[in-house]
């Protein structure tokens, strides 16, 4: 029977399940995210087709979800997903990095954002700590959130 429940030991391994449509960037991924590192690798999507029975089959900790491929639109599936699997965790990946992406996968129930830009260290430790519970921002995409953010401030005091 798959684990997908909240009661994940601390040491045991983060299963993770990475659906993109590059096999490079997911290949790169599943070579860092080792068992030595406290990850078990559970599988790679080449698209969201067919993701909800995958989760449901395998029962990852956490899906590392690429934002930009082809299929249904992945804010929504991250939103059914959540509410359907609420012991798994999404982290979204892209190579493109706004504001209005941030909001949208947060509001959608994602656990946390990183770019496909950033190094190895930046997207393990998103996948680390949405495992754990937080919500994470990491590398570029908490660099742009936070300059979004002072930059809002600054043109609402100016209004």
């Amino acid at each position: 029977m798959p684990r997908n429940s909240n009661s994940r030991s601390a040491s045991s391994a983060i299963r993770v399940l990475c659906v993109d449509d590059n096999h490079f960037v997911a290949d790169a991924l599943r070579r860092h995210l080792t068992p030595d590192r406290g990850f078990e690798w559970v599988g790679w999507l080449h698209s969201s087709f067919g993701l909800a029975e995958e989760i449901g089959r395998c029962g990852p900790d956490v899906v590392v979800l690429d934002v930009d491929m082809a299929g249904p639109d992945l804010f929504e599936a991250t939103d059914s997903l959540a509410r359907r699997f609420p012991a798994t965790h999404v982290v979204m990946l892209s190579g493109f990095v706004g504001r209005e992406m941030i909001d949208r996968a947060i509001d959608a129930g994602a656990w946390g954002f990183v770019s496909k830009n950033d190094d190895a260290e930046s997207i393990i430790d998103a996948v680390r700590g949405a495992a754990s519970g937080s919500f994470v921002l990491r590398g570029e995409a908490q660099r742009r959130y936070a300059r979004d953010e002072r930059d809002h401030t600054i043109a609402r005091a100016k209004e």
